[in-house]
């Protein structure tokens, strides 16, 4: 009699066990077939559509509200393995993201097989196995080859190869499959914006479908916003920037890169209290402590700390290296704000800087952009500005002063002339009076890795006739090759000064 009632009670448990599983399923079904089942182990509609709203703040870049929501997921349902997974992209710490990696695999049997893909993806990158993602990158899509997630998931791999077409042709894909999927015409725009080939059209044509997609989310203007800075369209910039604060008035980040892009024209007021604003916004409402949580949503498809780990740390860290700061804790650094601001007066699109070639040099400005300087940079850059703007109006002593000032605000205890901007803008106002010889004097103390200086360099040297040295100059500007199909001016004369040059008679 025990036996048959034990036999009963088992037979009912495993009965129980299979409706309950049956009906986890059932649920996971209620989303989009041709999406990656989600699986809500507590059977909650509430905890479903909380998680659902949160990945969708996710990949929009609100990654506070992505968090408010999956913790109410994990306090309505201890075991719902994907909003621990997504925990863990959106986490500001490797110590926050191993341990709610943890808690996705402790409760990878009550998933879908997509989702403990999705888990093992994270566990090959804390493992440092790009071998491994791929593959299982591969087999997502092998199971779910309808779903725009899982190819972009793909795609994002490809990307980790530097294969770009490869990348877009899944891009495309996705769009294919699901033209109504925002995150594959930000991910296709972001491609031509950063990778080889650029294409500054082609990125406004995807990011504008992003946006028509998503026009009440702040962060779908940013991104449209950074492809206008991108090509040097500042008005449409701030138009853009402007709807991304209508949209979300406490963003610090539109506020900020509104201020640099007012900064670029000259609007100096306006620069001042759209930083001073972003400042104060930062302090209110940033939970997450990188500071272009835009950068990390709208440049990559799917997952963040992917995202962050194998691109943008990998260009931040390479500027580390070089000026031996933490370019996302430097708020002083303001070398890198001059040499935008260099750049952009020989119309080119971004800074060269060190040996980093375009693409990653974008992915830096868009990154630094995003935080707002400290109120002495404040000051220090709108200072600089001031110096360029008066030497154009050829009002050299006023011009003299500002670098002067700019060197104090910078660094109060150096000797201005160890200071690389400080000679740089020496460098220019010395060239404008045709005082070649100090103007070589200045530049050869400033940074010789920027092509800018070294093609203004190249002028100096011409015109007091150190035509070899000139030459060396213009042979290293003229060698600079842009991604885009736009040659910089500055590379196009240089070429021609080499060419008249070669055609010189030479002395016997």
């Amino acid at each position: 009699m025990f036996k048959l009632a034990k036999f009963f009670s088992l037979t009912l448990l495993a009965c129980f066990t299979f409706f309950q599983l049956l009906s986890v399923v059932c649920l996971a079904d209620k989303n989009d077939r041709n999406e990656i089942p989600i699986t809500c182990p507590s059977l909650s509609n509430e905890a479903l559509s909380w998680f659902l709203n949160g990945r969708e703040a996710f990949v929009m870049g609100r990654l506070n509200d992505a968090n408010d929501l999956f913790d109410k997921v994990i306090q309505k349902d201890p075991h719902f393995a994907s909003a621990y997974l997504y925990k863990a992209y959106a986490s500001a710490s490797d110590v926050e993201w191993r341990a709610y990696l943890g808690q996705a695999v402790i409760n990878k049997n009550y998933v879908s097989e997509g989702e403990r893909i999705l888990i093992d993806l994270e566990i090959a990158l804390s493992v440092k196995n790009p071998g491994k993602r791929f593959e299982l990158a591969k087999h997502l899509v092998e199971l779910y080859p309808s779903s725009s997630r899982a190819l972009l998931i793909l795609a994002g791999e490809h990307q980790v190869r530097k294969e770009y077409t490869k990348f877009r042709e899944l891009a495309f894909e996705a769009i294919r499959l699901n033209p109504d999927s925002p995150i594959s015409y930000r991910s296709l725009a972001s491609s031509y914006l950063f990778n080889e080939p650029l294409d500054f059209m082609l990125a406004k044509k995807y990011m504008e479908k992003f946006v028509e997609l998503r026009p009440n989310e702040a962060n779908a203007y940013i991104a449209l916003g950074d492809v206008h800075r991108a090509r040097l369209s500042f008005d449409r910039a701030i138009i853009a920037y402007q709807n991304a604060i209508k949209c979300d008035p406490a963003s610090d980040i539109a506020y900020s890169k509104r201020g640099y892009v007012h900064a670029y024209q000259g609007y100096f007021d306006e620069a001042r209290n759209d930083w001073e604003k972003a400042l104060n916004l930062a302090k209110v409402n940033s939970k997450i402590s990188w500071p272009n949580n835009n950068l990390m949503s709208f440049l990559f498809p799917v997952s963040g700390k992917s995202s962050v780990d194998e691109y943008v740390q990998p260009v931040l860290l390479d500027v580390a290296r070089k000026n031996g700061k933490d370019p996302l804790e430097s708020p002083e650094d303001d070398h890198y704000f001059c040499c935008t601001v260099i750049s952009m007066k020989h119309g080119v699109y971004v800074s060269p800087f060190q040996a980093m070639n375009e693409c990653r040099a974008l992915q830096r400005e868009f990154t630094k952009e995003s935080k707002a300087p400290e109120p002495v940079m404040i000051t220090a850059n709108i200072t600089f500005i001031e110096s360029v703007h008066s030497l154009l109006q050829g009002d050299f002593e006023q011009a003299t002063k500002k670098a002067e000032a700019h060197a104090r605000l910078v660094e109060p205890s150096k000797n201005p002339r160890k200071l690389e901007v400080f000679n740089y803008l020496m460098g220019l106002i010395n060239l404008r009076q045709e005082h070649y010889g100090k103007a070589v004097s200045y530049y050869t103390k400033s940074d010789l890795s920027n092509a800018c200086v070294k093609y203004e360099l190249g002028l100096a040297y011409d015109g007091m006739g150190a035509w070899d040295k000139a030459q060396a100059m213009f042979d290293e500007v003229s060698k600079c090759k842009f991604a885009t199909a736009a040659e910089p001016r500055m590379i196009q004369l240089s070429g021609k000064w080499l060419n008249v040059y070669a055609a010189l008679p030479k002395e016997e």
